[in-house]
């Protein structure tokens, strides 16, 4: 078959021949469902990959690699579950798509404050019952003192057929939670390529912001939004636009205390790191006030602590 030549004819799923008991146990299975492990696998130049630090591929195969001795727990489930079942657009998709599940000692977890709080883009501290513990290969007398953590930065396609064979696993208590991961899998995938400053100065900000919970000058606000020019890819300055609830003119302490936190960040030593950047002073309105092309051109700073 000579490249770029695929039939995708072929990758249209047939189900016509499934029983109804095959279809309902695939309907069975929706986001966040865990399931046992599967092989690693991805490509690479042949010889040692120098991102991976892996050796043993054949460029030309999927190949799970030869340097990788580490099975995952688990996996779990990021397809929508609209893809998956039957009906509706799960009918043209022959795939779903999975995440590694890994399983760890809770102090070996640097991360695991950000973690509860679904701070970190790339992975996810899962709460599931011992049930779900017991698939991973948990010791259920101890689930204390250890973590089930997606690992998003892999997503590898499975055959729906694979499905069958397996009931699958909720991943969480509770629907809150399940709903978060959602959103969360939302997010990663539409968040805009921002530069790596907004980031830190986000994270900065939202510490700021944590130590002021109560303060009378902080309860207008609704969001930050912030905006890049001359381009969000090629930023030489950035700036918060603060949106405040209710209408009128701002009192002046919101503005003098404003202020005061926005030096505070930009003194910060990790803000710092990006000198190339200038931080503008943050724009103040009222939320019913935002301009169309303002809210376009601008994106909403996730601040935990708001």
């Amino acid at each position: 078959m000579s490249q770029g030549h695929f039939p995708i004819d072929r990758l249209h799923p047939t189900f016509d021949d499934w029983t109804d008991d095959q279809a309902q146990a695939l309907d069975k299975w929706y986001q966040g469902a865990l399931c046992p492990s599967i092989p690693l696998g991805w490509y690479a130049p042949s010889g040692l990959d120098g991102i991976t630090s892996v050796e043993g591929f054949d460029a030309s195969d999927w190949l799970s690699p030869e340097g990788v001795t580490e099975v995952p727990a688990g996996a779990i489930v990021v397809s929508q579950t609209c893809d998956i079942v039957l009906s509706g657009p799960g009918r043209r998709h022959p795939f779903v798509q999975v995440s590694p599940v890994w399983v760890m000692p809770r102090k070996d977890l640097s991360q695991l404050a950000d973690l509860q709080r679904w701070r970190v883009v790339d992975k996810v501290l899962l709460d599931p019952p011992a049930e779900g513990f017991a698939l991973l290969g948990a010791e259920l007398d101890d689930l204390e003192s250890v973590a089930a953590i997606a690992d998003l930065r892999i997503s590898m396609p499975v055959s729906k057929s694979v499905l069958l064979a397996h009931q699958p696993v909720k991943a969480f208590c509770g629907d809150d939670a399940a709903l978060k991961f959602a959103g969360h899998l939302a997010t990663k995938a539409a968040r805009p390529a921002l530069p790596d400053v907004v980031a830190v100065m986000g994270r900065v900000l939202d510490e700021e912001i944590r130590g002021l919970s109560g303060e009378r000058w902080m309860s207008s606000v609704e969001s930050v939004r912030v905006t890049c020019s001359p381009s969000r890819q090629h930023a030489e300055k950035i700036r918060l636009l603060v949106l405040h609830t209710g209408s009128g003119q701002l009192p002046g302490e919101v503005y003098r205390h404003w202020d005061r936190l926005w030096k505070r960040v930009r003194k910060n030593k990790q803000v710092r790191a990006f000198p190339a950047i200038t931080l503008g002073k943050p724009e103040h309105l009222r939320a019913r006030d935002l301009l169309a092309t303002s809210y376009r051109d601008s994106d909403e700073l996730r601040l935990q602590h708001l």
